[in-house]
């Protein structure tokens, strides 16, 4: 997933990378994610390069900022590489960017998120390696009051994916799957069970923090 930034002036926003595994459960692993101030030139590049390393034939970009030549200039990219690419487009959604991350809860509460201890990162713009986990981590407790959120926006473009469902094997053809009541009901079988004490050592409870 990319959410690319509209300038690279100081004050703008970040372009923002997220590469997520899923398992047979429905679990989300992040795997490779970035927050940069970036070139067109260095984020094309960084683009196809997360995705050949990891064998990835398809790229979600947004819509809003993303240029007919930032499409083309990847594509080249691609075709010099010998490396086929398609570039899924994600439409620019009218639910507004909090709601849209605030729609992530429901997979952390039922542990469906699996971060890594660590991802360091170096950024040619702010001069040094990141701990692009720490930046995840930071944004969400600081959330909603944070400057930049748009690593949390990339993480939420899962949510809009309808070619990845939730759980691998499950039918989606019942009519309440993935709505609000489904996933009310998967929390309330959560919460009986372990009562919100979660073995996950990689991330807070997101109820905790955003219901302060």
């Amino acid at each position: 997933y990319v959410d690319p930034a509209n300038s690279r002036r100081k004050d703008s926003d970040y372009t923002a990378m997220m590469r997520i595994g899923i398992d047979s459960k429905g679990a989300r692993y992040l795997l490779e994610f970035l927050q940069d101030k970036l070139t067109t030139e260095d984020s094309t590049s960084k683009v196809l390069d997360m995705a050949e390393k990891a064998g990835i034939k398809s790229i979600h970009y947004e819509t809003i900022g993303f240029q007919d030549t930032d499409k083309a200039i990847i594509e080249r990219k691609a075709r010099d590489r010998g490396y086929g690419i398609n570039i899924i487009e994600i439409k620019a959604s009218h639910i507004s960017k909090e709601d849209r991350i605030r729609g992530l809860q429901p997979y952390y509460e039922l542990g469906l998120v699996r971060w890594p201890k660590e991802h360091w990162y170096y950024s040619k713009y702010e001069k040094k390696r990141i701990n692009m986990v720490e930046i995840l981590r930071d944004s969400m407790l600081m959330f909603p009051r944070i400057e930049h959120d748009d690593l949390l926006d990339c993480h939420s473009f899962m949510l809009r994916d309808v070619e990845v469902r939730a759980h691998a094997g499950q039918s989606d053809k019942k009519d309440d799957y993935m709505t609000f009541g489904w996933w009310k009901e998967r929390i309330r079988e959560k919460r009986h069970k372990d009562k919100l004490k979660s073995k996950s050592t990689a991330m807070p409870q997101l109820l905790n923090i955003w219901n302060r």
